[in-house]
């Protein structure tokens, strides 16, 4: 461990140096316990990750969850950490289907999981598989957490929130208000980032019963966003994405109109999901205007931002699912 410090403050050779000096030492003298075995391949790994090298580190995190798997069993805590680490890894190198499917087996696979690494685990996952536009999926990995009080407890603030944005995006506005009155009561001092999440949630909670307030204060969450959220800009599209998608459900596509294009970029590229959001309510409000060809350019963005999303290997899933479609 002392490597991994070492690595973390910058001196990468003498880590390295360290770890070479421990194996040799070891197959000189001893032989290596499978535990120990696991244990160094994942320290080894550790330092190239503190290295910045996720491309070096990858097969030794690899083998890390094999001898774990070896050593303690597949369903062992320990086994899940090491598989974790793998998929985080992945994560990090853009290998974004197989970080999820690594990480699914992990959360399947363990047996009798440590509460607050299960939590931290599945908001992991959720956030992972939301970035990617698999929301129905990601809800159903949260579902666990949200079964009991006691499970609600388990999981930490910003995971909370972030549940509520999904469950509230999603249409599921019970659970979403639910998880807003456990945040509230737990911490009734929110930092300012937490606050406007929260307060994203209480906004869709308006739309059901009156979508003119909820575009208020939709409308004055863009303007918050953007100054909160400077220095992460794709933050700022949330409740802007959700400003046009209210409009559009009022049948106000004048006004959702130049809303969604503020947050679509000049030039085609990939879109995040805020931005596919955005795509769809134009498509929507130029078949409604009568406009045939504008509609189906923007379909046709729609399609290719959830391509490049992968919502398409999700086949059993509604890739528009509830976060695009009206609620009812």
């Amino acid at each position: 461990y002392l490597a991994v410090v070492e690595a973390a403050n910058g001196r990468v050779d003498d880590a390295l140096a360290r770890l070479d000096r421990i194996e040799s030492t070891r197959r000189a003298t001893d032989e290596v316990s499978p535990t120990e075995h696991y244990t160094l391949l994942n320290t080894h790994a550790r330092v190239l990750d503190a290295a910045g090298r996720p491309e070096d580190s990858l097969p030794l995190h690899v083998a890390a969850a094999e001898a774990a798997a070896d050593a303690l069993g597949p369903h062992h805590p320990a086994t899940a950490d090491m598989r974790e680490n793998v998929a985080t890894t992945h994560w990090t190198l853009g290998h974004r289907r197989t970080a999820l499917d690594v990480l699914r087996e992990a959360l399947e696979d363990t047996r009798e999981p440590r509460p607050p690494t299960d939590a931290r685990r599945r908001c992991t996952q959720a956030a992972r598989l939301r970035e990617v536009g698999r929301m129905q999926d990601a809800e159903h990995v949260l579902q666990p957490l949200l079964a009991s009080d006691d499970a609600l407890a388990a999981v930490g603030t910003p995971c909370l929130v972030i549940a509520g944005v999904g469950l509230a995006v999603a249409g599921r506005l019970p659970q979403a208000e639910r998880v807003r009155q456990v945040v509230l009561a737990r911490e009734p001092a929110l930092g300012p980032q937490l606050r406007y999440w929260l307060d994203l949630v209480a906004a869709l909670q308006l739309e059901p019963r009156d979508l003119q307030a909820a575009a208020a204060s939709l409308s004055q969450l863009t303007e918050v966003g953007r100054w909160l959220f400077a220095e992460q800009p794709t933050l700022t599209y949330w409740a802007a994405s959700l400003w046009a998608r209210n409009r559009w459900r009022a049948e106000d596509c004048p006004a959702a109109e130049p809303v969604a294009q503020s947050v679509l970029p000049a030039e085609p590229g990939p879109l995040d999901l805020s931005q596919i959001r955005c795509a769809h309510v134009l498509a929507r409000c130029r078949a409604a205007a009568g406009d045939p060809e504008g509609a189906a350019r923007w379909e046709a963005v729609t399609t290719s931002g959830l391509a490049g999303l992968e919502v398409a290997w999700a086949p059993a899933q509604d890739p528009l699912g509830p976060w695009l479609e009206p609620a009812g």
